[in-house]
Formats: C-alpha cells, structure tokens, sequence
C-alpha cells in the first residue's frame, strides 16, 4: 500500500442539493470525524470558507460553490492516528459536466494493516458509515468509494455505460442502474461482505470488510459479485459448473491441479461435484500434472495413465471410467468450480509443449511421472511426487 496508494471517493449526480456542503459534513461529523485542525470548527465558518473562496459566488446567491474541506478520524481511542486526512473537494458550479461534483481524496497508507500498530476497522466504518450518509443526503446515481490505483475502473458515464467491470471497495448504486442489474433484490443479493438498502431506495454494496487485503479476510459469501451484477447470474448458477479442461482442443497439453480421494478434505460415494460438501481451497492439491486431452478424458502426458474425465455443467463427469480404472483411481480438479464463481484461468494451465511448464506450473511446480512408471505405485503419496519441479 502506501504512498503509491490513495483512497478515492466519487459521488456522481446531475442535481445540487440546495444543503449540500451542510449535508455533507454533518455526515462526517456525525460519524466520528471533525473538520481538519487549523481550520474553524464550526461548520457555519466552514460552509462560509467554502463559499467565499467558490470563483461563482457566496452562500446567498443562487450560484453553487467550488472548492474543498478537509475532515479527520476523530476517534478517542488512544492512539496516535497518522495520516487520518481526507480532503472532500466540491466542484458545483456545473455538474452535469463533472462525472463526479464531489471527490474524496484520503491517504492509502493508513489502510495497510502491516504499518499500524492498532486495528484500523473503527475507522473504516466509520468511513463507510459517514459515505452511506452523504450519499442518502444527496441520492446520486452511482458513487464509489475504492483504493487507487488497483484495478478498477471508475463510472464512465450514467448506466449503463458505468465503466465498472471490478466492483470497488464500496458501491451506491441509484435508482437509475437497477434495470442493468437484474432490479434491486437481485442487486441486495450480491455475493459480498454486506449490502445496505438506503433510506433514499438505493443500495450500498460492500464488497469486503477491509478495503485492502488483510487476513483473515472477510468477502462475504463465496461468488462473484462481477457475475452476479453484470451477467446477471444468481445463487442457482452455484450448481451450474465450469470444467475449464472443456476448452482445451482435442490432443492439447494443460496443468490439471488434482486431488485424490485419499487427500481430499470429503467423503464421496460417486464422482459428482454437486455432491462434494465443499471444492478444497484452490490451493490445495495433491498434484499438479501435465495431462493431454482425448475425447472427453484427460491423460498424463508422458505415460498415457488415465488422470479424470471432463465434467458437465451439471458437476458429473462425461461418458464412463476406462476399463480397469477403479473408481478410486479418478482425481478430482480444483480447477473446476461453480458458474457464479470467478471464470477459471484457462490460459494459465495450458501448455505448448510437455517440457514448456504452464503459468500455473511455473508458480506452484508440476510433478512429473517417470515413463513406464504409474500414478498410483506408492499409496502413500498417490502420484508424482517423485519428481517435482518448480520454475520461475
């Protein structure tokens, strides 16, 4: 995080509300923050500052002011809070061609969790809390709340031509975007740490209870918010499965993460996704092995053992186990996950070649099989563990 790093609010709507610097900070000074030292304290004097220093005019005309004020964390909890400013920046006088009228700039340093030396999650609800408020005082038609830069893409324009394809940290999605994401129920139903219906009809989307990665971290329910928002999927497609393997070209070469029944953290009577309690972290495998696809099976790519068969949507596997292959004897594929999950990485497990390692293998190694021996000689450790290679 750090320096490189900043937290970034936009709050994007076409009408001023005639109370809106009011509105404004009483909704951080009612949520634990005041108005930054060596500024007035009053928020009468603060309002007068920013309308005095607007290019447009004074609080009494009807001309809308452009300029800014600074609010800080104001928590009594005994520590030193570094770095706790945010700057709120109102650009008024022409909003309908501004994307976004006001602006909230914070430091991001504050926010990694290996710099401090106390729990930052009070200032963080604090701050989503005192976000919620401005954006029911102000109803706009979309407003984010995100650290910068990490990837995300910020409204472009109204809906449905948002720009957003990575939900941020915080989301307030208006009125305006519900029939582009499937109605409001289906937009309180998103897979994420917490969703809050406003008192405005609006709905806050949270997506994790951090804005940045600390572990252990909580996001909610497993999906992908992405999918369920701007595909349109719901909680059924958690049935619906995706074999990445499905993909590769007939006689192509992939990595395939597998995990066998000995290893895996379950219990199952029959190959059948559906029926597994829960797929094992995708981190966690027995083997990550070089298979090459024939039909609807996949095989080890130097001795021809047989490793799995592709899965359908429904989480069974296609067509029957070759003959002489106990049921026993077929891995199961952490690659293969649920539709309303993230789409699996398919061009990270594909290879050129049995000597080329996949990206995938190149992160977490690739067992390899020596010819004429099988998979299964040492029960202990059933697989390849016998020659395990990692490249970088």
């Amino acid at each position: 995080m750090g320096s490189d790093s900043w937290l970034l609010g936009m709050v994007c709507f076409d009408t001023v509300p005639e109370t809106i610097v009011e509105d404004v900070l009483e909704a951080f000074l009612q949520n634990g923050f005041a108005t930054h030292a060596g500024q007035a304290k009053g928020l009468e004097a603060v309002e007068e500052r920013i309308y005095r220093d607007s290019e447009v005019g004074s609080r009494s005309g009807s001309s809308s002011p452009d300029g800014n004020v600074k609010v800080w964390y104001d928590a009594d909890d005994g520590y030193t809070h570094s770095n706790r400013n945010y700057t709120v920046d109102f650009r008024l006088s022409d909003p309908a061609d501004d994307i976004a009228p006001i602006t909230i700039r914070g430091p991001g340093d504050w926010l990694d969790h290996t710099t401090q030396d106390h729990d930052v999650q009070a200032q963080i609800e604090a701050l989503v809390d005192a976000f919620e408020a401005l954006t029911e005082a102000i109803d706009p038609w979309m407003a984010i709340l995100a650290i910068m830069p990490d990837g995300r893409k910020v409204p472009e324009g109204n809906p449905p031509d948002h720009g957003i394809e990575k939900l941020p940290f915080v989301t307030v999605f208006g009125e305006e975007s519900f029939d582009h994401f499937g109605g409001r129920e289906h937009v309180l139903d998103t897979p994420v740490y917490e969703t809050r219906l406003l008192d405005t009809g609006s709905v806050l989307v949270r997506v994790r209870d951090m804005p940045i990665v600390k572990l252990p971290l909580d996001e909610g329910p497993p999906g992908s918010p992405e999918k369920h928002l701007l595909e349109g999927l719901s909680a059924d497609d958690r049935d619906r499965f995706v074999d990445p393997f499905r993909d590769l070209e007939d006689g192509g070469l992939a990595t395939d993460p597998v995990m066998c029944e000995a290893h895996a953290p379950f219990e199952w009577d029959e190959m059948d996704y559906k029926l597994f309690p829960d797929l094992p972290d995708r981190d966690e495998h027995c083997h990550v092995i070089c298979v090459r696809r024939e039909g609807a099976k996949l095989w080890e790519a130097h001795n021809g053992e047989f490793i799995r068969r592709l899965v359908d949507e429904s989480g069974e596997p296609i067509g029957e186990l070759p003959e002489s292959v106990p049921p026993d004897q077929e891995f199961i594929s952490t690659a293969i996950r649920s539709a309303y999950e993230e789409d699996p990485p398919m061009h990270m497990y594909r290879m050129d070649a049995t000597e080329e390692p996949s990206v995938y293998a190149r992160l977490r190694g690739m067992d390899a099989v020596p010819r004429g021996e099988s998979i299964w000689e040492n029960r202990d450790t059933p697989a390849a563990t016998r020659e395990q290679s990692s490249q970088n």
